[in-house]
């Protein structure tokens, strides 16, 4: 089995091969499987989205992405303005959500189902209100 660690500031995993062992156990079996399914889904997100979430966090929290030239040392002393559109779109998003949930008062269209009774038109009525 290949063992996989990583380092949080590098995406890139780093291998180091061990030895395989034998599987004498159904539970060994299953925990192995476990264990596979993890690398490589870990590997998965690692190589093909990771850098990706942390560009989004960052300009959500107003910064430059750390691998862009603004991250350096030499721009240390320029200005720290930065405005990306992320969290205005996110914010507009869930305004435009919340209007569109609390919009509509009339949720649920109540009625008599027998509309000669006027005992089910006051309880229509009275259950809409």
């Amino acid at each position: 089995m290949i063992e996989q660690r990583y380092d949080n500031r590098n995406p890139e995993p780093t291998t180091n091969a061990a030895s395989d062992e034998a599987v004498n156990s159904e539970e060994d079996y299953w925990l192995k499987k476990a264990t596979d399914a993890y690398i490589t889904s870990t590997d998965y997100c690692r190589t093909n989205v990771w850098r990706q979430w942390r560009k989004n966090l960052c300009h959500f929290r107003n910064q430059h992405d750390y691998a862009t030239r603004y991250a350096q040392k030499g721009y240390k002393g320029r200005s720290k303005i930065f405005r990306p559109k992320t969290r205005a779109s996110i914010r507009n998003a869930e305004a435009a959500f919340a209007r569109a949930l609390f919009s509509n008062q009339d949720l649920v269209n109540i009625t008599a189902g027998d509309s000669g009774s006027e005992d089910q038109r006051v309880v229509g009525v009275v259950t809409a209100q």
